[in-house]
């Protein structure tokens, strides 16, 4: 199935970009990625809704390829692939930053703050830094088969070292660092936002980013999640009572699901 796709889009390709595709480096992530991320990959490189040269594009990917390989990732391809194509297709003139939620390694902070520079925004990582916070949260089966008990100090990466990580693979310049606990570094935040990449794991820490994010958001801003494989963080993202009376909307937003674990919201109308 997967050759045929690489076979029909081969036929209407100039030549410099029939020589991008068959790097091997492509033609790993094109034969070897699900079919979700192959779609992802395929509409990052040829979408006209996105304002990059394609040596940008493979550009990219390479770099993506790089933290990859050297940093360790909690994400897979499509969950970063995705919010790329969606943050690069937003129109430049479009106000906001992109916040992400939960940095871990610095793995998708270093991805995010390329995609920042290429659209000239800031990237404002929250986390605390510390791992996981104390929390009492029940050990609940996800939806992908195994069970979860996020105990304190779980996913625990340095500032330090997160640092590190983007100065040497991603764009640190570009990065403003929010270090804390979310219940005391979002309620004062008051920036336009465009995107949130949001992998906070607790249904706490997603009730507190939902909740001050959300307000920040401009029409048309999306807010990824990487925990709705979780039932107590899917059974918030369903819940009238959060939606209306905490985050302050009059409708539910519908969570657009792409992997059991991975999706995201679309705040009010898309961008024209």
């Amino acid at each position: 199935m997967k050759y045929t796709i690489l076979k029909n889009i081969e036929k209407h390709m100039p030549v410099s970009i029939k020589r991008a595709i068959k790097k091997p480096m492509i033609i790993h992530l094109l034969l070897n990625e699900t079919k979700s991320s192959v779609k992802s990959l395929i509409k990052f490189l040829f979408s006209k809704h996105i304002n990059l040269s394609f040596k940008q594009r493979i550009q990219l990917i390479k770099r993506f390829n790089k933290i990859r390989l050297n940093i360790e990732c909690a994400h897979s391809f499509n969950e970063l692939m995705i919010p790329t194509n969606c943050i690069l297709s937003t129109p430049n003139h479009s106000k906001g930053c992109i916040v992400e939620a939960g940095a871990y390694k610095g793995g998708s902070t270093a991805k995010l703050s390329i995609v920042a520079k290429l659209c000239n925004r800031e990237l404002y990582v929250f986390d605390s830094f510390e791992g996981l916070p104390n929390n009492n949260e029940p050990l609940a089966k996800t939806t992908l088969g195994y069970s979860c008990n996020f105990n304190k100090g779980e996913y625990y990466g340095t500032l330090k070292d997160v640092k590190k990580n983007i100065s040497i693979y991603g764009e640190i310049n570009k990065c403003i660092f929010m270090k804390g606990w979310f219940d005391d570094t979002m309620p004062n935040f008051n920036k336009d936002v465009i995107a949130v990449f949001c992998d906070v794991d607790l249904a706490s820490s997603n009730r507190t980013c939902l909740k001050f994010m959300w307000l920040q958001m401009v029409d048309g801003g999306f807010f990824f999640s990487q925990d709705f494989h979780i039932p107590i963080v899917k059974e918030l993202f369903t819940s009238k009572d959060f939606w209306m009376n905490e985050v302050g909307t009059d409708y539910i937003p519908k969570f657009h699901g792409v992997t059991k674990r991975f999706g995201y919201f679309i705040k009010g109308k898309k961008f024209n």
